[in-house]
């Protein structure tokens, strides 16, 4: 008796409206419901997943700030300079990897100092803003380098910065000339 059931099982598992769940057959409308069910779960599953695991677009983590962002614009023929502090109240470093902006065909990280009376600038793969600490991007020191500046005096410039762990920050930074700033 039992090896009949079996074989009937066998059977109504190879017809199309039948489907195997594992703990037995179901219908063609149960199955089919269930499949719905599994896709959409499995669908808000992955979409949660994706949505922690990926960082937002628009901010990095909230122990990341800038405090003072400004940028100094002289011509459109030569490179343009952003400055800010970039404070981390993080209990681990934060990485700053690069920057982009639609007003600048490129920009870079950079650093400028002095050594031997002889003034140098050097590009910059990343800089390390410490935890719970700061970095300041001034004038003779760390600053964002833009090439080719698409704006003006009284502009706002978007600069996106972005971090070793993935995460971006979006600042708005207002546009002075040579003779002032913030």
């Amino acid at each position: 008796m039992a090896r009949k059931k079996e074989l009937l099982f066998l059977k109504k598992k190879k017809q199309k409206n039948f489907c195997y769940s594992g703990t037995g057959a179901v219908s063609g409308a149960r199955a089919q419901l269930s499949k719905s069910f599994l896709r959409l779960f499995f669908k808000k599953e992955v979409l949660a997943s994706l949505l922690l695991g990926l960082p937002c677009p628009a901010w990095a983590s909230p122990t990341v700030t800038v405090t003072k962002p400004w940028v100094r614009y002289l011509l459109p023929s030569i490179p343009a300079a952003g400055y800010m502090t970039v404070r981390n109240d993080g209990d681990s470093a934060a990485v700053l990897t690069g920057a982009s902006s639609p007003s600048c065909g490129m920009l870079m990280l950079h650093k400028s100092e002095e050594s031997s009376g002889m003034a140098m600038m050097m590009d910059m793969q990343t800089i390390t803003i410490p935890a719970h600490g700061s970095v300041t991007f001034q004038p003779g020191g760390y600053h964002l380098m833009c090439m080719s500046p698409a704006m003006k005096l009284g502009d706002t410039v978007k600069m996106t910065l972005s971090f070793q762990d993935g995460s971006t920050m979006t600042v708005a930074a207002p546009v002075y000339g040579a003779q002032s700033s913030p």
